[in-house]
């Protein structure tokens, strides 16, 4: 299936370039043409059956191969000669202040962030251990190793090769208590309660996509992964630092 960002020129002329180069109608890959965002939205939407391969036509492009060389892009779908790694999923239910039922999956992070001028009262336990009372901050991020390197760096996390296992846990400007990033199993189980959110209302977004406030949230790693397809020389460390660590 071919996934083109309709809002990216960009895009669609590497689209058009392409198209010249290898008849891409029976590819059995979903073509995203965009930038990261894109490619998560295009996840989203579309399932985690069929790999994703991606053309670069935003600014970083960590999910989506380079675009500098279309003939070597056209060779490899071509002769369907790329390599698909498997990531872990991250999977959210809650509830709203209102009592509607969230759910949702994710692939890079899912965080909850305060909507008002007032910080966020956030309580934190893992695998049903108290970990913070009352945690006075922005808000907090939980990602993949995968999304590591996108919000939660930003953030101050560390970012993590994508093929490490891993869920990271970062606080957004944490107030009280000074809490820091921190790393646990994938297969933990986490639970975040909004206090107060009628005076400290606070949202919930997945991949950039939110659910609309949230009070009551537990993430844990989902029972599927998703596919994303590389060119065969795609190596993550020297992506990382060339992207993240040195950009």
């Amino acid at each position: 299936m071919l996934l083109i960002d309709p809002h990216n020129p960009r895009a669609h002329a590497l689209y058009d370039k392409l198209s010249c180069l290898v008849d891409l109608s029976n590819i059995p890959v979903h073509l995203v043409f965009g930038g990261d965002g894109w490619m998560l939205q295009c996840i989203r939407n579309h399932g985690f059956t069929t790999p994703f391969f991606g053309v670069n036509a935003g600014t970083l492009g960590f999910l989506l191969n380079s675009n500098a060389d279309l003939e070597r892009i056209a060779h490899c779908l071509q002769q369907r000669s790329w390599q698909v790694h498997t990531f872990p999923l991250l999977e959210l239910h809650g509830t709203s202040p209102h009592g509607n039922q969230i759910h949702g999956y994710a692939v890079n992070d899912v965080y909850v962030a305060r909507l008002a001028g007032v910080a966020a009262n956030l309580q934190l336990d893992i695998d049903g251990h108290n970990i913070v009372d009352k945690l006075i901050c922005d808000g907090l991020i939980v990602a993949t190793s995968l999304g590591s390197t996108a919000y939660s760096s930003s953030a101050g996390g560390a970012p993590a090769h994508p093929l490490l296992s891993g869920t990271h846990v970062t606080p957004i400007c944490p107030h009280t208590p000074r809490l820091r990033p921190f790393i646990i199993p994938n297969e933990a189980n986490i639970q975040i309660e909004v206090l107060h959110p009628d005076r400290r209302p606070c949202q919930v977004v997945g991949d950039g996509f939110s659910y609309g406030e949230v009070q009551s949230l537990q993430i844990q790693a989902a029972t599927s992964t998703v596919p994303i397809a590389f060119l065969s020389d795609n190596n993550f460390t020297e992506r990382m630092v060339r992207k993240i660590l040195r950009s």
